[in-house]
C-alpha cells in the first residue's frame, strides 16, 4: 500500500480517479502536505484528555499530601513507601488482627500442606498481595504495587506498600522486597502461587534480583478455602470469602480489572487521586489475608462450638483431615457434626465415620451407625446397602440381607436408573444364593450347614 493510499484511509477520503502520469513533484507534494495537515487538524470531541493542561499539572497534589508515605532510597533508586499501623484489636469483620499472634500453628501446616510451618511463630508470617499492569502476567506484566503485611514487636499490625511511580523504580521495589522478606520465615497470599508470586519471580529474573520468596514456605489462602468452604459459597474470590465467613463488606470498593488504567493514567497525568481506591483495594487484601487466616485454621480446633462455622464446614474440615492423614482428628471432628442440629451435616458425618470403623474392621461400631441411620429413615440406601453387604460377605445371614434389598425395591426411592440396575442385579444374586443355599441344607439366617440327627437323638 502506497503513502497515499494509508492517507487516504487514515483521511476517510474516497479514491480519486486515476490521473495521468503529467501529474509533475510539485504537485504531488502539495497534495501530500494537505492531507498531513487535515489529520493533524483533527481533534475529536468526545476524546478525554490524558494529560491536563500545563497550568493545572502544576497544581496537583504530590503523593506524600494525600497518603501516609514518603520517598524511601536503596542501592538501585528511589520508590514510594507508604506505612499503615493497625492496633492489633482492630477488627476486619468479625476476626480480630491480634488473633494471629495465638494462631495453631499446626493447623496452618494442615492448611498449606507443608510440616514446616509447625515449627513456626506465628507472627513471622509475611503477608503479600501485588497490584499490576495486567491480569494475565507474562513478562512484559509489572507488579507496580507490592503490598506486605506484618506484625510488629509491639503487637501491632504493619501494611507497607511499595508503590513504583514509574518502570523505573521496579528494581528498587524489588530490593526492598528482598530486606522485608528476610526477616519473615513464611508466606501467606491469596492464589500467590498461580500468579503473584510466579510473576515476582518472573520480574526478579528480568531485574537479575536475587528472590527472596523462593525459599520461604508458603500458604495459599485460596485452595484451602476452596476446600473448606467450596460447598456453600458461590465462588472463591476474596472478596466473597470476606462476606460470606468474615462479615466484612467493603464500600466502593475498586474493581481488579480497573486497577491496569489507574496506574496507566497516572504514568500520563501524575495525578494521584486515582491511585488512592488503588492504594486502599490493596490495604484491605493484606488485611483480609490476616483475617481469612485466623479464620481457616480456627475451624480444626472449634469443636463444633463455634457459631462462626457451618456443621458442614466440621465435614469439610474432616475430610481435608483424612487427605492429610489424619483420621483421629477427622473422627473427632465428625463425632461432633454427628451431634449437630443439621440433619444433612449429621447424617454425611454419620455414613463417613461408618465408612472409617468398616476399614479399620471396627464392625460392630460400623454396624450400629448403619442400624440407626435405617432406623431413621427406612429408605437410606446407603445403609441398607451397606447392612446388606454386611449379612452378605461378613456375617452369611442371606435372608436378612436380601429382606434388606426387596424392602429398598418395594418402596423404590428416587434413583438413577444405573442404580436401579445394580439394586436389581444385587437381589437377584441374593435370591440366587438363598435358593442353591436351601438345596444345600443350609441355615439362610446363620449360614450354617444343616444336619439330619442320628436315631438316636431323636425326640
Amino acid at each position: 500500500m502506497s503513502l497515499k493510499d494509508r492517507l487516504r484511509r487514515l483521511t476517510g477520503e474516497e479514491e480519486s480517479p486515476a490521473k495521468p502520469d503529467t501529474t509533475d513533484r510539485a504537485e504531488q507534494l502539495s497534495d501530500l502536505r494537505r492531507r498531513l495537515d487535515a489529520i493533524v487538524s483533527r481533534r475529536p470531541g468526545d476524546t478525554p484528555e490524558f494529560f491536563p493542561p500545563g497550568r493545572l499539572r502544576k497544581e496537583l497534589p504530590a503523593l506524600q499530601d494525600l497518603l501516609t508515605g514518603c520517598e524511601e532510597c536503596n542501592d538501585w533508586g528511589a520508590f514510594f513507601r507508604i506505612d499503615s499501623l493497625l492496633e492489633g484489636t482492630e477488627t476486619h469483620g468479625i476476626r480480630r488482627l491480634n488473633e494471629l499472634e495465638t494462631l495453631d500453628m499446626e493447623a496452618t501446616a494442615l492448611l498449606a500442606n507443608d510440616t514446616r510451618l509447625s515449627d513456626f511463630d506465628s507472627r513471622t508470617a509475611l503477608f503479600l498481595d501485588t497490584e499490576t499492569t495486567g491480569l494475565a502476567g507474562g513478562t512484559g506484566t509489572l507488579a507496580f504495587l507490592v503490598g506486605v503485611g506484618w506484625f510488629e514487636a509491639d503487637g501491632r499490625f504493619l501494611v507497607r506498600q511499595l508503590f513504583a511511580r514509574s518502570f523505573e523504580e521496579e528494581r528498587a521495589v524489588l530490593a526492598a522486597l528482598q530486606k522485608i522478606a528476610a526477616s519473615k520465615r513464611y508466606l501467606v497470599t491469596f492464589n500467590g502461587k498461580s500468579f503473584d508470586i510466579n510473576l515476582l519471580a518472573t520480574r526478579y529474573i528480568l531485574n537479575r534480583l536475587d528472590n527472596p520468596l523462593t525459599a520461604l514456605p508458603h500458604l495459599d489462602l485460596l485452595h484451602p478455602a476452596r476446600r473448606l468452604f467450596g460447598h456453600r459459597i458461590s465462588n472463591s474470590r476474596l472478596i466473597t470469602l470476606e462476606e460470606a465467613l468474615l462479615k466484612f463488606y467493603r464500600e466502593d470498593d475498586l474493581p481488579g480489572s480497573e486497577v491496569p488504567m489507574r496506574y496507566f493514567n497516572w504514568l500520563r497525568s501524575r495525578d494521584p487521586h486515582p491511585l488512592l481506591d488503588v492504594f486502599r483495594h490493596n490495604r484491605l487484601d493484606i488485611t483480609a489475608l490476616a483475617a481469612l487466616t485466623v479464620h481457616l485454621a480456627g475451624i480444626f480446633n472449634s469443636n463444633g462450638h463455634c457459631s462462626h462455622y457451618d456443621p458442614s464446614d466440621l465435614c469439610a474440615a474432616a475430610r481435608l483431615f483424612l487427605d492429610r492423614g489424619r483420621q483421629l482428628s477427622a473422627c473427632s471432628l465428625y463425632e461432633d457434626a454427628s451431634r449437630s442440629a443439621s440433619r444433612t451435616a449429621s447424617l454425611e458425618a454419620r455414613q463417613a465415620l461408618s465408612l472409617i470403623h468398616k476399614k479399620n474392621s471396627q464392625w460392630e461400631k460400623a454396624v450400629i451407625l448403619w442400624e440407626d441411620l435405617l432406623k431413621e429413615n427406612p429408605n437410606d440406601l446407603f445403609a441398607a446397602e451397606e447392612l446388606a453387604k454386611w449379612h452378605e460377605h461378613r456375617t452369611g445371614n442371606l435372608e436378612r440381607a436380601l429382606q434388606l434389598v426387596d424392602g429398598i425395591m418395594k418402596t423404590s426411592p428416587p434413583m438413577p436408573e444405573q442404580q436401579k440396575d445394580a439394586w436389581r442385579h444385587r437381589f437377584s444374586r441374593l435370591q440366587t444364593r438363598c435358593e442353591k443355599a436351601k438345596q444345600r441344607g443350609v441355615d439362610d439366617k446363620t449360614g450354617a450347614e444343616k444336619r439330619t440327627p442320628p436315631d438316636n437323638e431323636v425326640g
